[in-house]
């Protein structure tokens, strides 16, 4: 404990501690360093619990309860960008510095409208290609279904059923040919789309750069010429 001295006369108050020789001096704990927001766990905990696949959903269900009760392999860790978000918006939360994930802000927020075009051209092809899938998923069922009503054991409703399923397909494919009643230019299309001859094309033009104009000119002949050339051995080659 500190010993109190009396003072004497005007002599200031002078505190000691008695601290024994060899040990060590007792340093007050610092106040703790605010953790930072948990990361955000890899994989939710479910409760499997099965269920009468009587619907698409309980389906899905099942197909989960199969994955958790017998796993293929590990699952995936969640983006890292998921991350960011939740320690962003903890901070915001808590009023907590944000400072260590600035620069991972940063990079996510910029050219947003560039990289949004960008997504958007990626997604396009991917729908796309997904069409294509079910299109041809959606032609082998029917193709079974096609083949189904020639069995002697369909029911009355399985054949009312199937009835009802062919008049929707022709009532829709109907209405969609009424609506695409506008003339399309597929050589001119197919023309834009075929990435080989646009990369051609630039490349043919990138050796005109710098031509005058009375050299671009004689190229126009020339290639006219050969277009005219072409299109008389065509005619000539169909011809019966």
């Amino acid at each position: 404990m500190a010993k109190r001295r009396e003072p004497t006369g005007n002599a200031p108050v002078e505190l000691k501690l008695d601290i024994p020789e060899g040990q060590p001096e007792v340093l007050l704990p610092e106040a703790p360093a605010e953790a930072p927001p948990a990361p955000v766990p890899s994989e939710a905990r479910y409760n499997p619990v099965p269920m009468e696949p009587g619907t698409p959903e309980a389906i899905a269900n099942n197909l989960m309860v199969r994955e958790l009760c017998d796993p293929t392999g590990p699952t995936e860790p969640i983006s890292p960008t998921v991350n960011t978000l939740a320690q962003y918006v903890s901070g915001l939360t808590h009023g907590r510095d944000i400072s260590p994930i600035k620069e991972e802000i940063k990079r996510i927020v910029q050219h947003q409208p560039e990289k949004a075009d960008v997504f958007n051209a990626l997604m396009n092809l991917i729908d796309q290609e997904r069409v294509a899938d079910m299109v041809e998923i959606r032609a082998g069922t029917e193709k079974i279904l096609k083949r189904s009503v020639r069995r002697g054991d369909l029911s009355t409703g399985e054949a009312l059923v199937l009835h009802r399923m062919a008049n929707n397909v022709i009532k829709e494919a109907m209405d969609r040919q009424a609506d695409a009643n506008k003339g399309v230019d597929t050589v001119t299309i197919i023309q834009k789309v075929d990435y080989n001859q646009q990369t051609t094309e630039r490349t043919i033009q990138q050796k005109w750069e710098g031509t005058s104009p009375q050299g671009r000119e004689i190229i126009r002949k020339k290639i006219f010429e050969l277009k005219k050339d072409v299109r008389q051995i065509i005619e000539t080659s169909t011809t019966p």
